[in-house]
């Protein structure tokens, strides 16, 4: 008892394991993000590259959900949402909802200098 209140005197402090803490069995992030792939992997058709993009991504002591940058087949670009439960260490994927803040605005094909594009510069 003296120690310890030697230590708190001299500005130690004293740190006990609470359950609180994250748990010693669940995963990390890489170990999550390989899980995502090997999930990736199972879909058919398959998938020409995935590649997370962890700047998107949210984590909690449960679960982390990762998103990822997929290219099909046919090189179109979608988003996708891999959940991650850390305890059990399973992965599950879906494909994110798409909005228009997404993608790029589209660009019209066709010639320039058209009637129309002067019309729109005279405005």
């Amino acid at each position: 008892m003296k120690n310890a209140i030697a230590a708190i005197a001299s500005g130690c402090a004293i740190l006990v394991a609470s359950p609180a803490f994250a748990d010693a069995s669940a995963i990390s992030l890489s170990k999550g993000v390989k899980l995502c792939k090997t999930e990736f992997a199972r879909l058919q058709p398959a998938l020409k590259s995935y590649i997370a993009d962890l700047d998107d991504s949210t984590s909690t002591s449960e679960q982390f959900a990762i998103q990822f940058k997929v290219t099909d087949a046919e090189g179109r670009l979608d988003k996708f949402i891999c959940t991650v439960d850390r305890k059990a260490q399973t992965a599950g994927v879906a494909q994110k909802k798409r909005r228009a803040s997404d993608f790029s605005p589209p660009e019209y094909a066709g010639p320039k200098n058209t009637g129309i594009e002067k019309m729109a510069r005279a405005d």
